[in-house]
């Protein structure tokens, strides 16, 4: 007997899980609403590196971005966060903007690129990672990461539904 309600949990759900068959063919993922949704600042898009990046074919869509975050380790919690200093699009491609630091140095290896910018690549998203060199230079990263899942046994679940279903049928045919 259905209940108030029911209908509505029922479309509510369908909904959803429409949304999850079909995001794959949706026009925008949420990265992409993300960096659309975000307006540009003119006063941090002026100096040096925004007139580098445009001369070379980039649109500056934001200038310093800090994204704060929360680390636990067992029962301690810790602050942190991650800067961007620049937020850039090209044709229909978006880019994250680092300008080098004294400090921080580029290490051109791969352990060394993948220590520095994998986290923000994760996080992002984007086509690529643009850094700029102190001699106006720019280097476009790109990270190409083969699919990986966690390798757990699975139990086979079609076994008990086969015998399930042989069980079934010998049930009806016992009558």
């Amino acid at each position: 007997m259905a209940q108030p309600g029911d209908t509505f949990v029922l479309i509510l759900i369908l909904i959803i899980i429409g949304y999850f068959l079909l995001r794959k063919w949706l026009p925008m993922t949420f990265t992409e609403w993300l960096f659309q949704s975000s307006q540009p600042k003119k006063e941090n898009v002026k100096g040096k590196v925004p007139s580098l990046l445009k001369k070379n074919g980039y649109e500056v869509m934001n200038g310093k971005q800090k994204v704060p975050m929360t680390i636990t380790l067992d029962d301690q919690t810790y602050e942190s966060r991650l800067y961007v200093d620049y937020i850039a699009k090209k044709e229909d491609d978006w880019y994250l903007v680092f300008v080098e630091r004294i400090r921080k140095p580029l290490k051109r290896y791969g352990p060394g690129l993948r220590d520095m910018f994998l986290t923000y690549y994760l996080l992002y998203k984007p086509s690529g990672i643009i850094y700029v060199t102190k001699e106006q230079q720019l280097h476009v990263i790109k990270f190409e990461i083969s699919a990986q899942e966690l390798q757990k046994q699975t139990k086979q679940y079609w076994a008990y539904l086969v015998f399930f279903l042989l069980g079934l049928i010998v049930a009806l045919l016992s009558r």
